[in-house]
């Protein structure tokens, strides 16, 4: 499979068997080296998370931990790298640099297609009634957890990742109100 770059250079590359992301490092783009990211056709990006009708599903421990997992599994697998994130009840705050494919899919949907599963998997063996609020009548999923397009944001500098990276733990202490 081949995956094009923001340059628009379609180029399959292999890490550890798997395709990746990969655009060419340009004299004109020295700032890539210095951010410390990968040069990467996918670059680290912060990203809400959120889910569907801002419900606190994310408030058990349990639920928190699905998340986790997740993020870990993905980590190990060398399909992304995390530099920040936070659980609030109804939505995460993330960044995080997407790798590499997993398999035909980017890591971002294997995250929310693992723990969107394992979070409905919970509700119905605890027949929590909430579940009948991510009822949809789509063609490919009988629920939806996470809110569609959430808001996502390339880092492209230093500057911008360490104004993102502040602004996490940060939101955590507004909502809780301290």
């Amino acid at each position: 499979m081949l995956s094009e770059t923001r340059s628009g250079i379609k180029s399959p590359a292999v890490k550890c068997g798997k395709k990746c992301f990969v655009e060419p490092r340009t004299m004109a783009e020295p700032w890539r080296s210095q951010a410390g990211f990968r040069a990467a056709g996918m670059f680290a990006g912060a990203e809400p998370a959120a889910i569907n009708k801002w419900q606190h599903v994310l408030m058990p421990d349990e639920n928190k931990m699905i998340v986790i997992n997740s993020l870990h599994w993905l980590v190990q697998q060398q399909l992304i790298k995390i530099y920040g994130y936070v659980i609030m009840p109804s939505h995460i705050h993330l960044m995080w640099e997407q790798l590499c494919m997993n398999g035909k899919e980017f890591p971002k949907n294997s995250f929310e297609k693992f723990t969107a599963k394992n979070l409905v998997n919970k509700m119905k063996q605890m027949k929590d009634m909430a579940l009948k609020n991510y009822v949809v009548t789509a063609t490919d999923r009988q629920y939806n957890i996470w809110l569609r397009e959430p808001l996502a944001i390339k880092v492209f500098s230093r500057h911008l990742a360490a104004q993102k990276l502040e602004y996490i733990p940060a939101r955590q202490v507004i909502q809780a109100g301290i």
